[in-house]
């Protein structure tokens, strides 16, 4: 475990040319040879350290005693994972909380909505009422227009008859 702990600690080192990426054992961007020679190495090394570890733990004393280790790790009251559950479970109903919409405010929108519906369908109805109007209006302006102008005509031909 000892070694398989030193080759992880290298890993990053030896096996990264940008520290975040592992870089493929055959590429271009290596140094030098060596660079890329010591890169092969850790990670047969790691492969190596992995295959005895499951090796290792494969026996059933081992295995119990790896459970033991892991569980008692994993039963403290206060353990990181335990408080970032915690706190996920906390984010996830306040997203709940924020982004969902209460019944009230639900009814109280579908009640708006309706209301509005309404002054826009009576709205309507006025605006049609007014266009018929002034239609109407128009209409009769223009017969009263004409019924004027021969009226004026006809008055002109009095007039002019009267004075011969």
């Amino acid at each position: 475990m000892i070694s398989e702990a030193e080759s992880e600690e290298n890993f990053e080192e030896y096996n990264t040319v940008d520290k975040t990426h592992m870089e493929p054992l055959d590429s271009d961007m290596w140094d030098s040879a060596m660079d890329r020679r010591r890169a092969r190495g850790n990670a047969n090394e790691i492969k190596n350290n992995i295959q005895k570890l499951v090796r290792t733990f494969r026996r059933p004393e081992m295995f119990d005693k790896l459970k033991k280790m892991c569980r008692q790790s994993f039963n403290r009251p206060q353990s990181e994972i335990i408080q970032f559950n915690a706190q996920f479970e906390k984010l996830t109903k306040l997203w709940q909380t924020r982004l969902s919409t209460s019944l009230e405010e639900h009814t109280r929108m579908q009640e708006q909505l309706a209301v509005s519906q309404k002054r826009v369908a009576e709205l309507n109805n006025q605006l049609t009422n007014k266009k018929e109007n002034l239609e109407n209006f128009t209409r009769s302006s223009q017969e009263h227009k004409q019924l004027r102008a021969k009226e004026i005509e006809n008055l002109k031909k009095n007039q002019n008859e009267m004075q011969i």
